[in-house]
């Protein structure tokens, strides 16, 4: 009788044999990986590393530089302490506390794309400077250090570059942007920066993430007058989309020396879904907006004697821009947007709002809340839904109130469902302005047909003397503003010569008259 094992086919031998190889090459790549690891993590292993690449870009760029750990996390990823690097100048060029990347290896042996699929960068600070277009950046030498020579010119078309992101957290960034050749002097601090990346094109400058989120950032740009340079050719301009933005207590600081204008702008809150902000074709829809306790405040100066100099050049010109009326070429469409307690602020020249009189080079809104359910401008339309809006304006005015729907044609203003509560006016009605042109209406309003029905209105006279305090002198003018107007419009007029009754009050007497004289819109 033959022995159990003689039964045991030798082909089943043969492949648990190769198992086992397999599996000891395995146990065996795995101990010299966790090996290599704890070497690398080790204070010896540590200094072989960190010198070997401290003298390898110390010499090539003949600057200092210095590391404080670098190694392999047992997660795999790459960790990068303490980096230190001087720019030609002796100046600092980076200094980074803290940087970890988990980098898709796969994907560029392969060459399928390069970049890092989660990146952790913590206390970045970075001065980047260029004087003039000779020397350029002050970080050219890198570039040209760790330039690969070719001996002989290529021909051949390269594939554009697959850049791949993924999960990006910034925080403590501060960095330094100086660039005299195109006169910006500007700094960038960010507490927290976390993208979600979903796509990156660097050829078509297409970006779009899922979520964006910024906390704590302050934004200082500074622009400089500069001589007169050619154009250099057009590099295409970004789209950008973003599923969720959120930004929480930034800060935006600019001012332009050319321009003769300051912007400051203060956000406590703001979160938004942009599918679309397309610069190269002036598209932009967002599907909601949510700005709170935010602030915009805008200050423009005008030259000396530029209006007495320009006028009749400056009318000649409007006079030409109205004769040829196109729409503006944008595309935008924003479905929901909420402004809650907000202040925007408009200033020329350094004036200042005064109560009791209206400047409008001083314009102060604060209080500033808004529910619109629609706006967009597109293919020579342009519409809004306000649900609600109020405001107080330094001057004295209050925007108790206001709902309305409106849509302006080539051919056709419709104004619904409109309720207006400014101070103690108010006004309710639908009103529809009917012309051939909307040139025709800027510079012939008499030319336009109004259907105007007011349900009812309120309307006090001694408002108007904010707009022209002079009108207060007239006696006649004076006596009537001592008592509101109110009443009911319904008028369709040509020539702006009213033909229905209309009926108005002053104190509890109530008159009708028929109005038919021309009015100016």
């Amino acid at each position: 009788m033959k022995n159990e094992k003689d039964k045991i086919p030798k082909s089943k031998n043969k492949v648990n044999r190769i198992l086992k190889v397999i599996g000891k090459i395995s146990l065996s790549l795995l101990l010299l990986f966790i090996t290599l690891i704890l070497f690398i993590r080790s204070p010896f292993g540590q200094n072989i590393v960190v010198n070997k690449v401290v003298s390898y870009i110390s010499n090539k760029t003949n600057t200092k530089v210095s590391i404080k750990k670098l190694f392999v996390t047992f997660d795999g990823d790459i960790q990068l302490d303490d980096l230190y690097l001087e720019d030609k100048k002796g100046d600092t060029l980076i200094y980074s506390k803290s940087l970890e990347a988990n980098i898709p290896l796969w994907s560029m042996i392969n060459g399928t794309g390069i970049g890092v699929d989660d990146l952790q960068w913590k206390g970045l600070r970075a001065n980047i400077i260029r004087k003039d277009t000779i020397n350029g950046f002050n970080f050219q030498f890198l570039i040209d250090a760790f330039a690969t020579e070719s001996e002989e010119p290529t021909t051949k078309t390269t594939a554009p570059l697959n850049l791949v992101l993924g999960q990006l957290d910034f925080k403590n960034i501060d960095v330094v942007y100086n660039d005299a050749v195109t006169g910006i002097d500007s700094r960038f601090t960010i507490g927290t920066l976390k993208l979600d990346m979903e796509s990156v094109h660097l050829e078509t400058m297409r970006f779009m993430a899922s979520n964006i989120a910024l906390d704590d950032a302050n934004v200082n740009i500074f622009q400089n007058p500069i001589p007169y340079v050619e154009k250099e050719d057009a590099s295409p301009l970004p789209f950008l989309s973003a599923e969720v933005l959120i930004a929480n207590n930034l800060i935006v600081n600019y001012k332009s020396i050319p321009d003769l204008l300051t912007t400051n702008i203060s956000i406590k809150s703001l979160t938004a879904d942009i599918p679309q902000f397309n610069i190269a074709k002036n598209a932009i829809d967002v599907d909601y907006l949510t700005l709170n306790q935010s602030e915009v405040l805008l200050f423009t100066r005008t030259k000396d004697n530029i209006i007495t100099e320009t006028l009749k050049e400056a009318g000649d010109e409007i006079k030409e821009d109205v004769d040829n009326f196109k729409w503006p070429n944008f595309n935008i469409s924003i479905k929901n947007v909420t402004l809650n307690n907000d202040v925007f602020g408009y200033y020329v020249n350094d004036s200042k709002p005064k109560v009791g009189t209206f400047n409008p080079s001083a314009l102060e809104f604060k209080n500033i809340n808004l529910v619109g359910n629609s706006l967009y401008l597109k293919e020579n339309n342009a519409g809004i839904n306000l649900s609600n809006a109020s405001f107080k304006e330094a001057s004295g005015y209050h925007l108790k109130a206001l709902t309305v729907a409106a849509t302006i044609t080539d051919k056709k203003v419709n104004i619904e469902k409109l309720k207006l509560r400014l101070n103690d006016n108010f006004i309710n009605g639908d009103t529809v302005l009917t012309y051939n042109t909307l040139s025709e209406l800027i510079s012939n309003p008499e030319h336009a047909h109004i259907n105007l029905n007011l349900s009812d209105f309120e309307f006090h006279l001694s408002e108007v003397f904010a707009f022209q305090p002079a009108l207060k002198q007239n006696n006649y003018l004076d006596k009537l503003s001592q008592q509101p107007l109110t009443g009911a419009i319904k008028a369709s007029a040509t020539y702006l010569m009213l033909h229905y009754p209309m009926y108005y009050s002053i104190g509890d007497k109530r008159r009708k008259f028929l109005l038919m004289a021309p009015l100016k819109i």
